[in-house]
């Protein structure tokens, strides 16, 4: 026997000649390339599946070589959806070049036995492809240029996305009779990988309201605004809408617009939105209350509620009026019977000064008011004229009081004497002495010219009104005896259930006082998910309606059910497939290029690792997914075998590692090769028996396979 070393790739077949009858040539010398195994595509993606449905796709792997090739086994790859792919395959739909020359005995050989039926396809319920309790597993011989359909069909059992892999190896056989050699492995990779994917969605429509809870704010008569309801199928079945409605409750200040098939879409396909517009229009400044009503054929939620409000609640951006009286001034004597002239200057910061309640109250005349002080324009000034006939010849004190949508008011007054003398203890000139009238009104305050009867308060810590307390009415004052003043950040000082590190309650107002309304209640978006009264939890933004259902033990998507086609919480990294190799085999110094593909669900950073027997150089050995492997020099033998180690970890110090090996031959000693005597046929020669084939070599092929994998 003759050893003959090749290029890499090709194997010669040696011949010896044969003389038969006449002196003819009978044998000839032919070159054959190695067989060199490949996929149709290296990364196959299924799209996205409906949860219980299946989607189908064809791998072709073929022989680039001109040998044969003997294909052991088929099977999936590790990772978590490893049971979500499954694999088919026959010989029997192996395709090949139309024509095969006569000359090329072995592929022609090889051909001769696909046609017969060839071997039974593995199978695919081991990973080893055996045929149900064979010594050898069953082998698929593929000629040169033949490919081998692998049928691969998708059925997600999760919804997200899911990755696996297919792993095909080769073997070589030599028949035991004869020596001849009847196929071969690829010598450079014994085994080859190619990676599957795909999304599971869910199988039914998913309605999704946003917001449920639709505020206009603060608006005055005459004033509109628009708001607007969408609606989401975030579903994989098309979502059937009904009309929405307001309910027979709902106050006139709201209505549908533009409601028609060109803006409501009554059929949603998944992945589609549409809105509804609804005009807040108020009749006045009072709070108005709504109900909308989505309908839909969503399983889980077939009624969805919005509540929908203007001018309701407290404005914490609301800033009190002010109310100055230009004339007349404190003290004023009038004379005559001529009515009263008054002048004043009216202003809010946050609405229309002619929007504004206005009244002029007289300590004497027992009337709500005596005069409408209301502004008849934006510039807020007044000038009216009081009557005086029934303060006619005494003291009064005018007060003026504005009043804006919210409540809040702003006081102003001005003492007067109406054809009535100074008291003669009046030592401040506002019109009052330190003597008790007729009704036991007194100046408490006679060095005060601010300071007498029904007085309006300012904040001075005087007593202004002579009423026995001082400042109400003003930041200075607890109005509301909550034991806040707004000088100490008493955002409402009217509300007693209002003021700093107050409990928030779900009344639409900001209780504590921290410029937040609602928070922590069923009224408020705490969280910032965008969802109010239908979140079935307001402190994480991660559980609402739509949300994704994870394995937490918690209904995350608030459909009522929790862990339903959930997935992991915090999930570990897995490695797909196991370490994908350039090539099983190498030569001493050769440099062979390895990689791990990790998945992650939660996408969080990722640390590597690799390691490797000795004599082996890894680089990098940390850091990267793909790495370069230098194969050593051996110290004895003609073939060793080196293991290597790739650990990947995220940042929950959770991990997977997967190990391999890789076949190192000494210099020139892996392309071996194996030389074959082949009949030539000639017509000039004999037609004598045909010698038989002579053995004068050996491939050495004996790659090992020896994956093993923990988790």
């Amino acid at each position: 026997m003759s050893r003959v070393p090749l290029a890499s790739g090709s194997l010669v077949l040696l011949a010896t000649s044969f003389l038969g009858v006449g002196g003819c040539s009978t044998t000839e010398i032919k070159e054959f390339t190695y067989p060199t195994g490949s996929f149709s595509a290296l990364d196959t993606d299924f799209g996205e599946v409906v949860y219980g449905s299946t989607s189908g796709r064809t791998l072709w792997f073929k022989n680039n070589g001109e040998l044969p090739m003997g294909i052991s086994s088929i099977t999936p790859g590790e990772g978590d959806a490893s049971d979500q792919f499954a694999m088919t395959w026959t010989s029997t739909e192996v395709e090949c070049p139309d024509t095969t020359p006569a000359a090329d005995e072995a592929t022609a050989r090889t051909r001769a036995t696909l046609d017969s039926g060839g071997l039974p396809p593995p199978d695919t319920s081991a990973d080893t492809g055996d045929t149900g309790g064979s010594e050898e597993p069953s082998v698929i011989v593929l000629g040169s240029g033949c490919s081998l359909p692998i049928h691969i069909t998708y059925a997600p059992t999760t919804t997200g996305r899911s990755w696996g892999s297919v792993i095909v190896k080769t073997a070589t056989e030599r028949n035991p009779e004869s020596g001849d050699p009847s196929y071969f492995a690829d010598p450079l990779a014994v085994w080859r990988m190619a990676y599957l994917s795909g999304s599971g969605l869910q199988s039914e429509p998913n309605v999704v309201v946003n917001p449920y809870a639709l505020d206009f704010g603060h608006l005055w008569t005459g004033e509109t605004t628009y708001g607007y309801v969408t609606i989401d199928n975030t579903g994989t079945g098309p979502l059937t809408l009904s009309d929405p409605v307001l309910d027979v409750a709902c106050s006139a200040a709201f209505s549908i617009v533009d409601f028609d098939d060109t803006t409501f879409q009554r059929v949603l396909e998944p992945g589609q939105a549409t809105f509804v517009k609804i005009r807040f229009e108020p009749l006045d400044t009072r709070s108005a209350e709504c109900r909308l009503t989505v309908n839909s054929d969503d399983p889980d939620a077939p009624r969805v509620d919005v509540t929908v409000t203007g001018n309701a609640g407290s404005n914490t951006e609301n800033e009190p009026p002010t109310v100055a009286i230009r004339t007349p001034y404190n003290g004023y004597q009038h004379t005559t019977r001529d009515e009263l002239a008054m002048e004043i200057n009216v202003f809010d910061a946050n609405q229309p000064a002619t929007t504004l309640e206005c009244r002029v109250k007289s300590m004497i005349v027992e009337q709500d008011m005596i005069a409408d002080c209301t502004p008849t324009d934006a510039s807020g000034h007044v000038i009216l004229s009081l009557p005086i006939d029934k303060v006619n010849g005494k003291v009064d004190t005018i007060r003026v009081q504005v009043t804006d949508g919210e409540g809040a008011e702003a006081m102003a007054s001005v003492s007067v004497l109406v054809n009535a003398p100074f008291p003669e203890d009046d030592d401040d000139g506002d019109g009052w002495g330190e003597t008790p009238d007729e009704d036991g009104w007194y100046d408490c305050d006679d060095t005060n010219v601010n300071t007498y009867p029904e007085a309006s308060e300012v904040p001075d810590g005087a007593d202004n009104d002579c009423d026995g307390t001082f400042d109400e009415g003003t930041v200075e004052g607890d109005d509301d005896l909550d034991g806040w003043t707004e000088n100490e950040g008493d955002c409402n000082d009217l509300d007693i259930t209002v003021f700093p590190g107050a409990l928030e309650l779900p009344d639409e107002k900001d209780n504590d006082c921290d410029e937040i309304v609602d928070e922590g209640t069923a009224k408020a978006d705490s969280d910032g998910d965008g969802y109010t009264d239908n979140d079935c939890n307001d402190s994480d933004a991660n559980t609402h309606p739509g949300a994704t259902e994870y394995c937490d033990s918690l209904d995350n998507d608030c459909n009522g059910l929790t862990d339903d086609d959930c997935v992991p919480m915090d999930p570990p990294p897995y490695i797909v497939g196991g370490i994908n190799m350039q090539q099983t085999s190498c030569e001493e110094g050769e440099e062979v290029t390895m990689s791990v593909f990790v998945y992650d669900a939660d996408d969080t950073s990722l640390d590597f690792a690799w390691q490797g027997d000795a004599g082996l150089v890894i680089d990098p050995l940390s850091g990267s997914s793909t790495v370069t492997v230098t194969c050593p020099t051996l110290p004895s033998g003609s073939i060793s075998n080196y293991g290597i180690t790739a650990v990947v970890t995220d940042s929950a110090n959770q991990s997977d590692w997967d190990f391999t090996e890789i076949t190192v031959y000494r210099k020139g000693e892996l392309y071996l090769t194996e030389a074959v005597i082949v009949p030539k046929t000639s017509g000039t020669c004999s037609t004598g028996a045909r010698p038989p084939f002579v053995a004068v070599g050996f491939l050495a092929l004996a790659a090992a396979l020896a994956r093993r994998r923990a988790r």
